[in-house]
């Protein structure tokens, strides 16, 4: 049969070809890279062979009798045109349409980590492996409508705020959806118009003169009798001292401090720090200033004060808190 090996494959070559004891490709004569492939069992496969990046690759085409002779070489002619273009041999497989949980990845990887702060990332990764995905995370994106949104905050009811910060989240997301076209243009976004729990305002906490006197009294004593790391102790006074946030004070590296100008970068400490300011008559703008307040519509009201204006009302109140922090025999 070796006089076969290079005839062109039609029906009639294709019905008389046969091997004894072993397969063997009969190659087209006309159609370089298209074969028969033939068993001693009788099966017979058409092929398409050819070389990519260096490798020999063999796809099957489909098995004689299924398809005829000129079907496979019609497409066997278009996969190795498709080499000849550069293209991979065969087709990668459509992407499956994204789920929710694909957008919540998504969202924490090319939003959340890039424009937000390591703590909001942190907290956007939170809500969304922990509450977001297991309820949501299957439906596909382009299928979610208001009553998934609806039936998820339901089922967070008796956690309102927690409830609240997670649809902030896939309001968020779905707004990234449509902009990433993962949704029809015309379905809009299905947390729009939810409307939020109600939340119970958290208690504010103010310490008092006598109270900042009996803590400053436990933090030198934490010192003397070694209860707390030093650092420990100092981070508390500056909590108290600066108005700064834990996450500030913490995080404090020396390049934050300007120690020419005396500063350093600005939550019951935080809120003793503002209400002493506001009792030695500072107002509402130098307190957000003070505070590091990132709101607009707060930082308006206050931008035009100056540097030494705001370096005298800290002075103040660093001064006025250290009084009681250290208690009378600082007098």
């Amino acid at each position: 049969m070796a006089e076969l090996e290079y005839r062109k494959l039609t029906k009639r070559i294709v019905d008389r070809l046969a091997v004894d004891d072993k397969d063997r490709v009969f190659w087209d004569r006309d159609l370089p890279g298209f074969g028969l492939r033939v068993y001693p069992s009788g099966r017979k496969v058409y092929v398409v062979q050819s070389r990519t990046d260096g490798k020999s690759r063999r796809v099957t085409v489909g098995r004689a009798g299924e398809i005829t002779a000129h079907e496979a070489r019609r497409s066997a002619s278009r996969l190795l045109g498709r080499i000849k273009s550069g293209k991979p041999l065969v087709e990668a497989p459509p992407s499956a349409p994204p789920t929710v949980a694909d957008l919540g990845e998504r969202f924490l990887r090319e939003y959340a980590a890039l424009h937000c702060k390591p703590n909001t990332v942190k907290n956007y990764r939170q809500m969304v492996r922990m509450h977001i995905v297991p309820v949501l995370g299957d439906l596909l994106v382009s299928d979610v409508e208001r009553g998934h949104v609806l039936s998820f905050q339901y089922a967070m009811r008796e956690k309102p705020a927690a409830a609240n910060r997670a649809l902030d989240v896939l309001l968020k997301m779905f707004n990234l959806a449509e902009r990433w076209n993962l949704r029809a243009p015309d379905t809009g976004n299905p947390c729009k118009s939810v409307r939020r729990f109600r939340e119970k305002p958290r208690k504010e906490r103010f310490l008092t003169p006598a109270e900042l006197s009996r803590l400053g009294g436990v933090l030198d004593v934490a010192v003397e009798e070694r209860l707390a790391p030093e650092q420990a102790v100092a981070a508390v006074r500056l909590l108290i001292l600066t108005g700064c946030r834990h996450s500030e004070i913490l995080g404090l590296a020396w390049d934050d401090l300007d120690f020419a100008a005396g500063e350093m970068r600005l939550h019951d400490l935080r809120h003793t720090y503002a209400s002493r300011a506001l009792e030695l008559g500072e107002g509402l703008p130098m307190i957000g200033r003070l505070l590091g307040h990132g709101k607009i519509q707060t930082t308006a009201r206050y931008a035009h004060l100056t540097r030494d204006s705001v370096n005298a009302a800290a002075a103040r109140v660093a001064d006025s808190l250290r009084a009681d922090l250290e208690g009378p025999a600082a007098a």
